[in-house]
């Protein structure tokens, strides 16, 4: 979720091809966004599940990532290493914007 302005944004799950759930477990908390991701799973759409837990999701993720808990912060900068060192970010946007 992004916030803007005061109002929670939800992912746009409608029209993404890969979805990861990051600690998270929609089945049992979010039943609108359950729908979403189901219809997506249905239309092809990834999932990936980081997450210590074996969560519903997680038995059918085609990636899932069982971590220790607390080291789910170096899967991140990992994540981030390789999105800086293969260029793997708007680059006009980041020099135009940050």
């Amino acid at each position: 979720y992004r916030f803007d302005f005061g109002v929670v944004v939800p992912p746009d799950i409608a029209n993404t091809n890969c979805m990861i759930i990051w600690g998270g477990n929609p089945k049992a908390t979010n039943k609108p966004q359950e729908i979403a991701i189901r219809e997506a799973r249905g239309r092809g759409a990834k999932l990936i599940v980081v997450d210590p837990r074996i969560t519903p999701y997680a038995e059918e993720a085609d990636v899932y990532v069982q971590l220790r808990p607390g080291t789910d912060g170096a899967l991140a900068l990992g994540m981030i290493n390789v999105i800086i060192k293969e260029r793997l970010y708007d680059t006009k946007f980041v020099k135009n914007w940050t």
